[in-house]
């Protein structure tokens, strides 16, 4: 009687958790992440096994089912100071998170997943076939598990496994797992979200919950729908021409980079400053007002309203009292001389320096003038034959006779002559 009664308590209460356990399916309808795990098709494997509690057990799709007695779980056999359970889907998944029941059939809760603590779960790489541990159980052996309980584990496998290598106080150095039943969570390859919604065949890596988090090569955006900035075209594969820059190469560089440069056909930036005038990595803005030149390093302080020419720095305006020059530099209240004034002194000046050399000159040629002249005079002498002359008597050469110029060989024929004369 008392075991009849028993078995209609667990049918009941199998019953009740059927129900509830549909009723989450229909509540979670279309936007749930889907069961991966498949009874008859997922298959299971185990550490060891202690009797006929074999490892597919734990894939059946009976969660309801939580009693050594009810022939759904997997146990692993004494005398094992490691124990493990590995889940196989049928193939390569997106994985999100991992839902398991534990025994509780052991009269306490804490007993019931005592052996569980400290556990570690890992998922397959199928690119390298390599175990990557994605949770790791911290709970001390004074407080329980909660059950059912998920667990994150995101990641692209097609093989979850539980691993533990903890025994309790009760079992000495042996180690357990008492897996009753796994369900795992997530999307087909390259899908993602709730509703599993398919990833661009343009992206490289994904998210399960996000999508995708890294795209090919020069493409970007939340689905991979762009170029990169720099490239263009419908494979994102050419770079931008010279002049323009930026996503799908839609800007123009400025005009204004230093020496005409190119700019990046990145960012845009102009790769040596900019030309005065202008300012920002991208040479797009003007000087503020009262600055000027290279990198807007200069102000027009005296410029009337304290503007000016954000190139030249000329103040177009005017200048403020007190202030002149074309950049009003010049402090106009000095005592000493203006512009003006000292180009008119140096102009007089050379003016001068102009008359003296004049006047100079002339002093000089007349003077040579003059001792030549004096020169010839000194070597006319006159002709002893011709009479007593005078220095006074003017009409010596009234006749425009030729005069005689004597010298050293004039006057030795001279005396030849005289002498023939006379004999």
């Amino acid at each position: 009687m008392k075991s009849t009664m028993q078995k209609q308590c667990t049918m009941k209460r199998a019953n009740i958790f059927i129900v509830l356990y549909v009723l989450t399916l229909v509540f979670q309808g279309q936007d749930a992440y889907q069961n991966l795990v498949i009874p008859n098709v997922t298959k299971a494997t185990q550490s060891s096994t202690w009797k006929t509690h074999v490892a597919n057990r734990a894939v059946d799709g009976q969660p309801w089912k939580l009693r050594m007695d009810e022939g759904s779980c997997s146990h692993t056999a004494d005398g094992e100071d490691t124990a493990w359970l590995q889940i196989q889907l049928d193939k390569v998944y997106n994985v999100k998170e991992v839902k398991f029941w534990y025994r509780n059939d052991r009269r306490t809760e804490l007993r019931d997943t005592s052996r569980l603590h400290y556990y570690s779960m890992y998922y397959v790489d199928p690119t390298g076939n390599k175990l990557i541990r994605c949770y790791k159980d911290q709970t001390p052996y004074n407080e329980t598990i909660p059950m059912p309980s998920t667990v994150s584990c995101k990641g692209e496998t097609a093989s979850i496994q539980f691993y533990n290598r903890h025994p309790t106080h009760d079992d000495d150095s042996e180690v357990y797992l008492e897996i009753y039943e796994v369900e795992i969570y997530g999307c087909g390859k390259n899908r993602y979200g709730e509703n599993c919604s398919s990833c661009s065949d343009k992206c490289s890596k994904y998210d399960v919950v996000n999508g995708c988090v890294s795209c090919s090569e020069h493409f970007t955006g939340n689905e991979c729908q762009l170029c990169q900035p720099g490239y263009t075209e419908e494979d994102c594969g050419s770079s931008c021409k010279v002049g323009w820059y930026g996503q799908n190469c839609s800007m123009e560089c400025s005009t204004h980079c230093l020496n005409n440069a190119t700019c990046d056909t990145v960012s845009g930036t102009c790769p040596r400053g900019c030309s005065p005038g202008y300012r920002g990595s991208k040479c797009i803005d003007e000087c503020p007002i009262g600055t000027y030149g290279f990198w807007c390093n200069q102000t027009c302080d005296n410029c009337l309203d304290n503007k000016c020419n954000a190139i030249s720095g000329v103040c177009e305006s005017g200048c403020n009292d007190g202030w002149i020059g074309n950049k009003c530099e010049q402090d106009g209240r000095s005592t000493g001389p203006s512009l003006i004034e000292i180009a008119i002194g140096m102009a007089t000046t050379a003016l001068c320096i102009c008359c003296f050399l004049v006047i100079f000159v002339i002093f000089v040629i007349c003077y040579m003038n003059h001792k030549r002249r004096v020169s010839g005079i000194g070597n006319v002498t006159q002709n002893p034959y011709e009479g007593p002359s005078s220095a006074d008597v003017p009409t010596a050469n009234v006749f425009n006779l030729p005069v005689k110029i004597q010298t050293e060989n004039s006057m030795y024929d001279e005396l030849a002559f005289e002498d023939e004369y006379q004999n």
